[in-house]
């Protein structure tokens, strides 16, 4: 069975990369009867074959909410012979690519508009609403990692209704993270963008209240360093708890399981 991933995803996009990520480094193994494709863009040939040397690359010049996305991939997709193309976000082409799957992470974009910023992007969010209502429609499955996703997708989505599989997220392989060994100072740990509907100013608030009673807990931030996070960092120093709140960016891979594995309590 030839089955294509879209992996135009592979870099850049935090939680859908990570997703990429693991799903072709795990399915390959998981499914011995596969002849796994991946589309992905010229500059991510190398970083696929670091990946998953087993899986064939197809390399396509077309971003995600691109225009080509909508002219190029179908046709690329089409010569494949593909008997299913597996689409790890709703953003995908409206033309004709034979079977799909679709993997919807949240509704996010659609939940919070006011995150998307300026007309150019309010205009691609329009565009959007259709490209997912059009994936609802034509894909044979749809994906989610949670039942909140599945309930919020068939409100906003009733054709999803009968198609939707939980598929609960997994991270990496158990042999290659650190055991648990919590830290000398205690500290939560946060990982992951700090846009305002992640609701950290609410956890920076906690933390502040919960600061008071233990002296020497901390909290740690993981995620791109930007204005969201700079804005938690004044909200701490407000809060009298600024030198207990850790920014400790994006973080590698390395530092992620050891962020993970020393953390008293992970937040979310």
């Amino acid at each position: 069975m030839r089955v294509v991933v879209d992996a135009r995803m592979l870099r850049g996009w935090t939680g859908i990369e990570r997703y990429l990520m693991e799903l072709l480094r795990q399915l390959p193994a998981a499914a011995h009867d596969l002849h796994l494709l991946a589309t992905v863009q010229p500059r991510d040939l190398d970083r696929l074959s670091d990946l998953a040397s087993d899986v064939e690359p197809i390399v396509v010049d077309a971003p995600p909410f691109s225009a080509a996305e909508q002219h190029r991939l179908p046709r690329v997709l089409r010569r494949t012979g593909a008997d299913l193309v597996h689409f790890v976000a709703p953003n995908a082409p409206l033309a004709p690519v034979g079977p799909r799957v679709t993997t919807f992470h949240d509704l996010t974009l659609l939940d919070f508009p006011e995150t998307v910023r300026g007309a150019a992007a309010r205009a691609k969010l329009a565009v959007l609403r259709g490209v997912m209502a059009h994936g609802v429609r034509v894909s044979r499955l749809i994906l989610v990692p949670s039942r909140a996703t599945a309930d919020a997708l068939e409100r906003r989505f009733p054709a999803a209704r009968g198609k939707i599989r939980v598929t609960h997220l997994a991270g990496p392989d158990a042999g290659h993270s650190a055991p648990w060994a919590p830290s000398v100072e205690p500290y939560l740990l946060h990982v992951g963008n700090a846009y305002p509907y992640k609701n950290l100013d609410r956890l920076v608030c906690a933390f502040a209240k919960v600061a008071a009673t233990r002296q020497g807990l901390r909290l740690v931030l993981a995620g791109n360093p930007d204005e969201h996070h700079r804005r938690l960092a004044a909200r701490a120093a407000a809060l009298g708890v600024g030198d207990r709140v850790r920014l400790a960016g994006r973080v590698s891979d390395a530092e992620l399981h050891t962020l993970y594995a020393g953390a008293s309590l992970v937040v979310m």
